[in-house]
């Protein structure tokens, strides 16, 4: 789908892993996207590429370090500040690239989908989040948590609200 740059350094990353990896860091607000980064290369292959994705704990507005994250780009506030990053994403076709595919996820059901496939879940998943609980305090405030809740009901809630909110800045800012 994406047509990869020939000019500058970006001819030597795999497109297809940079843009998707960058876009599921946002989608998600990943405040590691550059702090638990991991790259690798093929033998015989002179491309760059990047993943797997991994360490989301601090993912969907779980810190207290910056506040809300809903409406912040994690390329401009994300742990682990990154100069080969930004150099990246500055490129005019990087550009481009992000603001297509995230437009064809967006325009083509990225909330419903990530919102059914937390509903489809919940029955399987009820037992153990409700031995979570019991076992658990996690009703206190623990390590790096912005928000504390008394059910996971209430999670919920708050982590659907938040992609809603998140996708609609995420379209708005990557078209500009």
């Amino acid at each position: 789908d994406y047509l990869i740059s020939r000019r500058g350094d970006l001819q030597y990353y795999d497109s297809t892993t940079w843009v998707g990896w960058y876009l599921a860091s946002e989608i998600v607000a990943n405040m590691d996207i550059f702090h638990s980064t991991y790259f690798y290369k093929h033998r015989g292959d002179y491309h760059l590429y990047l993943g797997p994705l991994w360490d989301n704990d601090l993912s969907f507005n779980n810190a207290i370090h910056f506040g809300d994250q809903t409406k912040v780009l994690m390329a401009n506030q994300a742990f682990g500040y990154s100069a080969w990053f930004q150099r990246i994403r500055s490129d005019p076709w990087f550009k481009k690239a992000c603001a297509r595919h995230f437009s064809k996820l967006y325009e083509g059901g990225l909330d419903s989908l990530m919102l059914h496939y937390m509903d489809s879940v919940l029955e399987e998943i009820r037992p153990s989040v409700d031995l979570n609980y019991k076992r658990w305090k996690i009703w206190q405030l623990y390590n790096q948590d912005y928000y504390i809740y008394t059910t996971y009901d209430a999670v919920l809630e708050h982590v659907k609200k938040f992609i809603v909110e998140r996708h609609a800045f995420l379209y708005r800012a990557f078209r500009h």
